[in-house]
């Protein structure tokens, strides 16, 4: 797909400019994220969406490092229907025309520039987008959705009569109905830190994940990347000498979506509550948000939460995000260190679309980013791998591969 840089005016949209080299230093505002490639573009699984800003905007531009010009395409496809992405949770609703392109994706190992080609990939022109606060440079630019189905937003449309929901094939669904990988499967290692890679494969994968015996199975009733909780328990030592448990909850028919996009583990507000009450939280003086003094987090409570045949658990270090504040107060700004939860409730945006039960929980990156983990849509399961660091990758020549860049600890100003 042909892309320009961003422009200052309109008599200048089509001038090719370098990339600002923000996109990969900057720190997220809002909240901790992976991108991949200079785009930055980010890789959503729980989302269907090719979507790519216009350099031909209505009513209001993007902040952003690279725009899709048609016109410098001779390959591109106009569907024209008006259609909007509700790109959750990050409350960015994302209106643009269907249309179709061709789609190129390199081998990572390949030294002669051999490529995946996906001709006519159906995708979004990002024309306007609406949301409640302004994503800045530092923001993902695109959006290369990974899910298999395409009705995942469908019922999230707060603006009925003025755009259909984006009901378009995932390039990952394009892959598989025309039969452009040796296994349909993906698998992916989210980085563990600012510095650690990370990798997207698509095809047959290398051992542990997608051939690991420890799976989860895929429910049949969806076409989102989901496996099902039974139970989450909450053990601590401190401050005695004996262990002991904090909560014991036994879960059943509670989805576990997974989000790559999110950086939180989310749960129905109940049993949010019931693990927050176990936490020192307290109100930030600078801002009035909870946080957990970083001192404490050794000695938080570990989180043991049984997803499908296997027991992730978390410690403290694990589900909480160290960020810096400037504090001001009568004299100069202070500089402090706060740890963040990563415990929320359910996103309200999200319950009326998938959760209409009040039972899901959202395992975000906070989860992801400490396994190299398997989509297997043959095998309709989802695979956790070995607990990560920095594994040996081999790729064969069908993989289509890509790095991935963590954003450092962000902060505010």
């Amino acid at each position: 797909m042909s892309r320009v840089s961003p422009y200052t005016n309109d008599n200048d949209a089509g001038t090719q400019r370098p990339l600002d080299p923000r996109a990969t230093k900057t720190q997220v505002p809002m909240n901790h994220q992976e991108f991949g490639g200079s785009g930055p573009l980010g890789l959503p699984i729980a989302v269907s969406s090719l979507f790519l800003p216009s350099a031909d905007h209505n009513e209001k531009k993007h902040i952003t490092l690279q725009l899709y010009n048609a016109t410098e395409s001779s390959t591109y496809l106009v569907e024209g229907t008006r259609t909007y992405t509700q790109y959750v949770p990050l409350y960015i609703a994302a209106y643009g025309i269907e249309g179709f392109d061709t789609l190129t994706l390199p081998f990572a190992t390949s030294s002669t520039g051999e490529s995946l080609i996906l001709k006519n990939q159906s995708f979004t022109e990002l024309k306007y987008y609406q949301s409640y606060y302004e994503p800045d440079t530092n923001f993902f630019d695109a959006v290369l959705g990974l899910s298999f189905g395409k009705a995942v937003e469908k019922n999230m449309n707060p603006w009925q009569g003025y755009a259909q929901p984006d009901n378009l094939l995932s390039p990952f669904r394009t892959m598989v109905e025309s039969n452009a990988l040796d296994a349909n499967q993906f698998t992916l290692q989210l980085p563990i830190n600012s510095t650690s890679p990370g990798h997207l494969t698509f095809g047959t994968s290398p051992a542990p994940p997608i051939n690991s015996t420890a799976h989860a199975l895929f429910p049949s009733d969806t076409d989102t990347w989901s496996i099902e909780a039974h139970s989450i328990v909450l053990n601590t030592s401190y401050p005695n000498s004996e262990p002991y448990t904090l909560l014991n909850a036994s879960l059943t028919n509670h989805p576990v979506r997974l989000m790559t996009n999110y950086p939180c583990l989310a749960f129905p507000e109940s049993l949010a509550r019931a693990i927050r009450v176990e936490l020192p939280i307290q109100r930030s003086l600078c801002d009035g948000q909870p946080y957990i003094p970083c001192t404490s987090v050794p000695r938080l409570p570990e989180i043991a939460l049984r997803v499908g045949e296997r027991t992730i658990v978390l410690k403290g270090e694990d589900y909480t995000l160290k960020v810096k504040k400037k504090c001001w107060g009568s004299g100069e700004p202070k500089e402090v260190e706060e740890c963040v939860p990563l415990i929320e409730d359910v996103p309200q945006v999200l319950r009326p679309g998938w959760d209409p039960e009040g039972k899901m929980i959202l395992m975000g990156s906070v989860v992801l980013r400490r396994f190299e983990v398997g989509l297997d849509w043959d095998g309709r399961r989802v695979v956790y791998g070995h607990e990560s660091v920095n594994m040996p990758w081999q790729y064969a020549h069908r993989h289509v591969a890509s790095s991935l860049v963590a954003k450092d600890i962000y902060q505010y100003a």
